[in-house]
């Protein structure tokens, strides 16, 4: 499979409005613009807690657009974001807190 088509992009909103604006407020209060902040969805569809194959359908997506994104550094919101960075089901997020992880695939 080869890199989702660019025009992809503008059809997937990463966040819902209203989290993406309490993030960069964040962001800007630890001095980055939002310029310097991208946002990836770990999965292009709208499940709420998707199964592991769909998280490992949408993992090429998610490390294209980090590829594309050129990232110092990855922040994970949550366990679905982390077990499609790791491609790992078994991931226990309290205990990865703070740590930082070799994704592959990148």
């Amino acid at each position: 499979m080869g890199p989702p088509p660019e025009e992809s992009d503008e059809y997937v909103r990463p966040l819902k409005p209203k989290i993406g604006k309490f993030i960069r407020k964040l962001a800007a209060r630890l001095g980055y613009s939002s310029t310097d902040i991208g946002f990836v969805s770990s999965i292009r569809c709208g499940a709420a807690a998707p199964s592991m194959d769909a998280i490992r359908c949408c993992r090429p997506f998610l490390l294209y657009a980090i590829r594309k994104l050129q990232p110092k550094g990855i922040l994970a919101l949550g366990k679905f974001a982390v077990k499609a960075l790791t491609n790992k089901n078994d991931q226990n997020i309290t205990r990865l807190r703070g740590k930082n992880l070799e994704i592959p695939g990148l």
